[in-house]
């Protein structure tokens, strides 16, 4: 059995600027030490940087199935968290993860404490079944099998199996990006809006049957979009709190239908 491992050399940015130990025998100097919380301090920005290189050794789509980590190789990885935070009430919270692979997230979050929030974020992520699969067919949303084939109970005297297989990979993935946003008139008054576009793209295995004995597995491919958006009203009172709101959700299949030529009895998918 094959087994991938990651190796990492990590790289470690902070934007905390580092204080030299000082001997046991003398006086710590803090004239020149900043509080980053304290009253009057406008400078309330925290950052952090990690960054560093990866690398797999064998491919392996097992090991990449929601990491993006499948091929054999070298990886940049790298995370990143930042806040702000000031006196007049407005802050800032930022998240990023796994930029250089293909299963990356980065969002950001703002707004001015207790009048609005704001935030936005986008996310990939990628699922992998197989890279071993073949089929004889051909085509997306109609498949046929090759000109001149010729049906067999079994595989065996399916005498244009071997030479019509081509390749194909069994993965998908989903792509999502989404904002949102809120607004507090008053203590108890507040409004809500938020919106979510998402796209899946690939192939995935499916069964068909057909009459009484023939079956096969295709190859489906997958490319849909969807997008929802929702507005909404909240009130919080001392004692009970009520919510009303709208939703909208929206789905395109750009393969609305699959069709095939049933002419075998065997699942063609290996």
């Amino acid at each position: 059995m094959r087994t991938s491992v990651l190796i990492c050399l990590p790289v470690v940015l902070a934007s905390n600027t580092p204080v030299s130990a000082q001997p046991q025998n003398e006086d710590v100097d803090t004239s020149q030490w900043q509080c980053k919380w304290c009253p009057g301090d406008e400078r309330k920005v925290e950052a952090d940087v990690e960054g560093g290189l990866g690398y797999v050794t064998n491919d392996s789509y097992k090991f990449g199935d929601y990491t993006g980590l499948n091929e054999k190789g070298a990886y940049i990885l790298a995370d990143a968290d930042a806040s702000g935070r000031y006196e007049n009430g407005t802050y800032f919270d930022l998240d990023a993860r796994n930029l250089g692979l293909d299963s990356r997230f980065i969002g950001i979050e703002g707004g001015k404490q207790g009048r609005a929030q704001f935030d936005i974020s986008y996310d990939q992520l990628p699922k992998l079944n197989s890279d071993t699969a073949r089929t004889p067919y051909t085509g997306d949303s109609v498949q046929r099998l090759p000109t001149g084939w010729v049906d067999a109970p079994t595989t065996g005297g399916m005498t244009m199996l071997s030479s019509s297989l081509r390749d194909v990979n069994l993965s998908t993935e989903r792509r999502r990006t989404s904002v949102g946003a809120s607004f507090f008139q008053t203590e108890a008054l507040s409004y809500d809006l938020s919106y979510q576009h998402e796209t899946k793209k690939g192939n995935r295995s499916a069964g068909l049957g057909f009459g009484f004995s023939q079956s096969a597995t295709l190859a489906i491919p997958v490319d849909y979009e969807s997008d929802v958006a929702s507005v909404g009203v909240n009130y919080n009172a001392k004692r009970w709190q009520a919510s009303v709101s709208y939703q909208m959700s929206m789905f395109k299949n750009n393969n609305e239908s699959i069709r095939w030529n049933p002419k075998t009895k065997c699942k063609c998918l290996r």
